[in-house]
C-alpha cells in the first residue's frame, strides 16, 4: 500500500510541476489587500488635509474679509466723521455768514431808517426852506447834489442787499444738497455695515458646523476608543491592519520575491518544526543546508531555508521556521503583526502536545487576512510508539488509530471554543521521517511512476501524502489563477486523474488489509 502511496505523490508532483514552470501570474492577495487598505488610508488622509486645507484657506479668506471690512468700516467711520467736522464747519461758517448777512441787513436797515429820517428832515427842510432854496439856489443846488449823492448811495446799498440775498439762497441750496450727499453716504454705510454683519452670521454659522462636526467625530472617536478598551477587557482582540512601513519591512527582512511561493512554518520549541522543514525540502538532519534540529530557541529571528533543488515545483519553494511565542513578551494579538506572518503566502501550524493559545491567534488572524493555513500534528510515530508502551494491551493498528481519533477530537475542542471549527478545517497528522520518505520517493520515481525500494515501513503514512497534494493544489489556487480558470487544462487533467486513481487504490487496498483482519490505515480527513 505504501508503494502505491508513494507512485501516486510522485505522479502528483509532475502533474502540478507543469504549472509550476511559468512565473506565478498572481500576486499574494493578503500583500495586495494589505497595500489596498494603506491605499484607501491615504486617501482618506489626503481627502481630511485637503478638507483641512479648505477650511483653513476659508477661515484665512474669512479673516481677511472680516479685517478688509473693519478696515473699510474704520475708514467710513473716519470718513463719516470728517464730514461730520466739515459739515460742521460749514454749519459753523455758514452761520457766521448768516450772522454777518442779519448784522448788514440790520445795519441797512438802520441805515435806511436812517437814511429816511434824514431825507424826512431834509425834504421838511426844504419844504421848510423852498423859499429859501428859492433864494438862495446856489445852495440849493449844492443841497441837491447832496440829495443826489445820497440816493445814490441808497440805490448801491439795494443792489449790494439784493445781491447778499442771492448768495444767501445759493448758500442754502448748497447746505440742502450736501445734506442729501451726507445721508446718501450714511445710507451706503449702512448697506456695507449689514453685509458685513451677514457675513458675519455666515461666517458664525460654518464654525458651529465644523465645531459640531468636530465634535461628533471625536465622539465616534471616543466610542470606538472605549469600546476597544471594553474588547480588551472581555479578551476580544482587536483587528490591527501592518502599516506600509512593517509591510515593506516584512519583504526586506523575509527577502520577499514575486516569482517565489513563500511557506512559514510556526509552533513551539521541540514540535518537529525544523525536521518538518527538512522533510519537505527532501533532506536529512545531517544534510548539508538542513535546519538544525533538537536546538532549543531563544530568539525571535525567523530563519529563511531556500528549497536547494533545481525541479519543478521545488524550485519556486522557499520555508521559513518561525519561533514560537514562548520568548516574546508580547500580547498574542500582536504577535502575528510583529513578526510580520502577513506576509507569507501559507502558514503550516505545528504542534505537538497541544494546540496553544497562540497557535488559536495565528490560525484567526490567517483568517482574517485569507492566507491558506495548514494544522499539522507531528511526531505521530513517536507518539504511536508512546501509546503501545503505555498500554500492553493495544495493537499497533489500533494505538494508531486511538492516536488519531483523539488528536482531531482534541484539536476540534479547542477550536470551538475559539470559533474557528468548520468543516473545511483539517488537521495533518505526520511524521517527519514518513513525509521525507514520502517527498524522496516522488523525487526520484522514474518515467515509470514506479519510486524505489524505501527502508522504512511506508504503511506508517497517515495524512503526509494528503498535506503534500493539498499544499500543491493551494498554492495553484493563490498564485496561478491562469490555471484556475483554465480547468482542462493537461496539468489539472492529469492532476485530477492521478488523484481518482489514488482514492481508487487506496480504497482497494485497505478493503484488502481490513479482509485480512489487519485494521485499516486511515488517511487525511477532515475535523469533525
Amino acid at each position: 500500500m505504501g508503494g502505491v502511496v508513494s507512485a501516486v505523490a510522485s505522479a502528483v508532483v509532475r502533474a502540478f510541476a507543469g504549472i509550476f514552470t511559468g512565473t506565478p501570474d498572481a500576486q499574494n492577495p493578503t500583500v495586495n489587500a494589505i497595500e489596498a487598505y494603506h491605499h484607501h488610508q491615504d486617501e482618506e488622509r489626503r481627502q481630511r488635509v485637503e478638507e483641512a486645507y479648505r477650511l483653513r484657506r476659508d477661515e484665512e479668506e474669512d479673516r481677511r474679509m472680516r479685517e478688509h471690512e473693519e478696515r473699510r468700516r474704520r475708514e467710513d467711520d473716519e470718513d463719516r466723521e470728517r464730514r461730520w467736522r466739515e459739515d460742521e464747519e460749514r454749519r459753523l461758517r455758514d452761520e457766521e455768514d448768516q450772522r454777518v448777512r442779519d448784522d448788514h441787513e440790520r445795519m441797512m436797515r438802520e441805515e435806511r431808517d436812517r437814511v429816511t429820517r434824514e431825507m424826512e428832515e431834509i425834504a421838511a427842510s426844504i419844504r421848510q426852506q423852498q423859499d429859501e432854496i428859492r433864494a438862495q439856489e446856489g445852495a440849493a443846488k449844492m443841497k441837491e447834489e447832496e440829495v443826489a449823492r445820497m440816493e445814490n448811495a441808497v440805490a448801491a446799498m439795494v443792489v449790494e442787499t439784493r445781491e447778499a440775498n442771492e448768495r444767501a439762497r445759493a448758500a442754502e441750496e448748497a447746505s440742502v444738497q450736501r445734506g442729501k450727499e451726507a445721508m446718501a453716504v450714511a445710507a451706503e454705510a449702512r448697506r456695507k455695515e449689514n453685509e458685513a454683519v451677514r457675513r458675519q452670521e455666515q461666517f458664525r454659522l460654518k464654525e458651529e458646523t465644523r465645531r459640531h462636526q468636530e465634535d461628533e467625530q471625536r465622539a465616534v472617536l471616543q466610542e470606538q476608543l472605549e469600546a476597544a478598551t471594553e474588547n480588551l477587557k472581555k479578551g476580544i482582540q482587536p483587528v490591527v491592519w501592518p502599516t506600509r512601513q512593517q509591510l515593506n519591512e516584512a519583504k526586506v527582512k523575509f527577502g520577499y520575491r514575486k516569482d517565489m511561493l513563500h511557506f512559514a512554518v510556526s509552533g513551539p520549541s521541540g514540535s518537529g518544526k525544523s525536521s518538518l522543514i527538512n522533510a519537505f525540502r527532501g533532506l536529512k538532519t545531517k544534510s548539508h543546508d538542513a535546519a538544525p534540529v533538537g536546538i532549543v530557541e531563544t530568539t525571535t529571528t525567523i530563519t529563511r531555508y531556500p528549497d536547494a533543488r533545481q525541479e519543478m515545483p521545488y524550485q519556486r519553494f522557499v520555508w521559513y521556521d518561525v519561533p514560537g511565542a514562548g520568548t516574546i513578551d508580547m500580547p498574542s494579538w500582536q504577535y502575528f503583526n510583529q513578526q510580520g506572518l502577513f506576509v507569507f503566502d501559507f502558514i503550516i501550524l505545528v504542534y505537538d502536545a497541544r494546540f496553544t493559545e497562540i497557535d488559536a491567534d495565528i490560525l484567526e488572524n490567517c483568517r482574517r487576512f485569507r492566507i491558506p493555513a495548514f494544522i499539522v500534528r507531528s511526531k505521530a510515530n513517536q507518539h504511536i510508539l508512546n501509546m503501545l508502551y503505555e498500554d500492553d494491551d493495544l495493537t499497533f493498528l489500533e494505538a494508531r488509530e486511538k492516536y488519531i481519533e483523539e488528536t482531531r477530537q482534541n484539536l476540534a475542542s479547542n477550536l470551538k471554543k475559539r470559533n474557528l471549527h468548520d468543516v473545511n478545517t483539517r488537521c495533518y497528522i505526520v511524521s517527519n521521517s514518513s513525509l521525507y520518505d514520502l517527498v524522496k520517493a516522488a523525487e526520484t520515481a522514474d518515467d515509470s511512476g514506479k519510486p524505489p525500494a524505501r527502508k522504512k515501513n511506508q504503511d506508517a503514512y497517515i495524512d503526509e501524502e494528503q498535506l503534500l497534494v493539498d499544499l500543491l493544489d493551494a498554492a495553484v489556487k493563490r498564485r496561478y489563477h491562469s490555471a484556475n480558470k483554465t480547468r482542462d487544462s493537461r496539468s489539472h487533467v492529469a492532476v485530477r486523474q492521478t488523484l481518482t486513481a489514488a482514492t481508487a487504490a487506496v480504497g482497494e487496498l485497505a478493503s484488502s488489509v481490513s479482509k485480512l483482519g489487519l485494521g485499516t490505515s486511515s488517511g487525511s480527513s477532515t475535523v469533525k
